[in-house]
């Protein structure tokens, strides 16, 4: 932005450069435009992204424009342009590139001047279309337009050229607009260089002097003293020595090897120690029944052929009468043998 008088010919003008990985950039006067796409934004429908403009010294003047834009549709409704400094219309507006209205998706460029923009040079762009991207190039010097389009000159105006701030006129600031949506346009990058500058700049190294220095002087080496390595720090735990190692071979080492113990005798096989006696828990056990001889039946004795007794139950007091062999422990059935000894 220029900041001496009109009436100067001084070139204040600064290079610019803007690729939008980091959103609009300086192009803070904007509308309904997408930028959520890091390294370009994305004008649809209703939408406009320029420089503010504010007085004539806003923007820039004299020197080359760069841009990289790609046009979707094939009707008029994007277009790049170099707006009026003051912000007044109709004035002096410079578009790089504009879309006929043939439906052919042609594009070309134009110069406006004064009477509500009807005072306009056009020209139409030779095999120049929308869909894809191009390098749109202007190149504003004093009494002089040259467009050009990926490399190609397309376009010359030699007449209503412009005058910029810093020769006695107004800048025109930086500017895409999209008035259509059925259209849009897609920006990558944009590049300002002013007139009589070559490229953008860069970082220059420092001037290096062309009398050679003289060479250093031999230093004596000096001797380097080892260094003990830090010693660990202490974690509050004692570590138990490891013993010396004392070899067991003859004539090795100054210390001599004790002589081998005796072995120790086999362990005598002890007898299992008896089980413990298990406590009482306090309940009466159930008395154990004691086996007895029953009494001898009342009966006739006879002497047996050993001279042992026989008792012999007669079986005739039972009721019914005679024997019952299916009963075998009947009172009647039971023959009971005493030994006597």
């Amino acid at each position: 932005m220029a900041t001496t008088s009109p009436t100067s010919a001084v070139e204040t003008d600064r290079p610019l450069h803007e690729s939008f990985d980091n959103g609009i950039g300086v192009f803070t006067d904007n509308w309904n435009v997408d930028a959520s796409v890091p390294g370009q934004v994305t004008l649809r429908g209703t939408s406009g992204l320029m420089q503010q403009a504010v007085s004539t010294s806003s923007g820039q003047g004299y020197g080359t424009y760069t841009i990289n834009a790609k046009f979707e549709g094939t009707m008029p409704g994007p277009a790049i342009i170099l707006w009026p400094g003051d912000n007044h219309w109709p004035g002096q507006e410079i578009n790089l590139a504009e879309v006929t209205n043939d439906g052919t998706g042609r594009i070309y460029g134009a110069l406006h001047w004064d009477d509500n923009g009807d005072h306009a040079v056009t020209d139409i762009y030779e095999g120049v279309l929308t869909g894809v991207f191009h390098e749109f190039k202007l190149i504003w010097e004093p009494n002089h337009l040259t467009y050009l389009v990926d490399g190609v000159k397309q376009a010359e105006f030699t007449q209503y050229v412009p005058i910029d701030y810093d020769h006695g006129g107004m800048n025109n600031v930086i500017g895409w607009l999209n008035t259509s949506y059925e259209t849009s346009m897609t920006v990558t990058d944009v590049d300002y260089v002013p007139l009589g500058v070559a490229g953008t700049p860069v970082a220059q190294l420092p001037a290096t002097d062309p009398t050679p220095s003289p060479a250093p002087a031999p230093s004596t080496p000096t001797p380097t003293v080892p260094v003990a390595a830090p010693r660990r720090p202490s974690t509050g735990m004692r570590w138990r020595r490891r013993p010396r190692r004392i070899s067991r071979r003859p004539g090795i080492g100054t210390t001599t090897c004790p002589p081998p113990k005796a072995p120790r005798p086999p362990r005598s096989r002890r007898s299992r120690p008896p089980l413990p006696r298990r406590r009482s828990t306090g309940t009466p056990s159930r008395p154990r029944r004691r086996r007895t001889t029953p009494p001898p039946a009342t009966g006739s004795t006879e002497a047996g052929p050993s001279g042992r007794h026989v008792v012999q139950q007669s079986h005739a007091a039972q009721p019914g009468g005679g024997d019952q062999p299916g009963r075998r422990r009947g009172a009647c059935a039971q023959r009971l043998r005493l030994d006597q000894r």
